[in-house]
């Protein structure tokens, strides 16, 4: 009863030759799986994504927070309340201490009250309007 003796060692660093890779199969043949994007990765990547805009007659390629911005600010200097109400709060909020000289901060704060009041104003009236339907 003699065993037949391996064609080479086995140990450290030599498998047995039967559990090796087979021949025209990869090691890792699902691949790496793909990490899926939080919704904040996906936020800034349609962000930072580049669009062609014209701007004073000439073709510009700015980020979509760029148009965003600047259509937010048109918007508002055209009149529209909500889009003006938006605006001044993101100053606010990005220039909490009133970096910009104190006359224009100030100024500022009074459109934006001044906007508020005829928002609950233009609110009111149109409760007003609904009950007498």
């Amino acid at each position: 009863m003699s065993k037949k003796a391996p064609e080479y060692e086995v140990g450290y660093r030599r498998p047995p030759q039967h559990t090796r890779f087979q021949r025209g199969s990869s090691g890792n043949p699902k691949g790496r799986p793909r990490v899926l994007k939080n919704l904040s990765a996906v936020f800034e990547t349609a962000l930072n994504e580049r669009v062609s805009v014209n701007d004073n007659g000439k073709r510009k390629k700015i980020t979509m927070f760029e148009a965003i911005t600047k259509q937010a600010v048109r918007k508002a200097a055209g009149g529209d309340h909500r889009t003006l109400r938006l605006v001044f709060d993101m100053w606010f909020r990005l220039h909490p201490d009133g970096t910009q000289e104190p006359s224009a901060f100030e100024l500022m704060r009074e459109i934006a009250a001044d906007v508020i009041r005829a928002e609950e104003e233009e609110a009111k009236a149109n409760a007003a309007l609904d009950k007498k339907d």
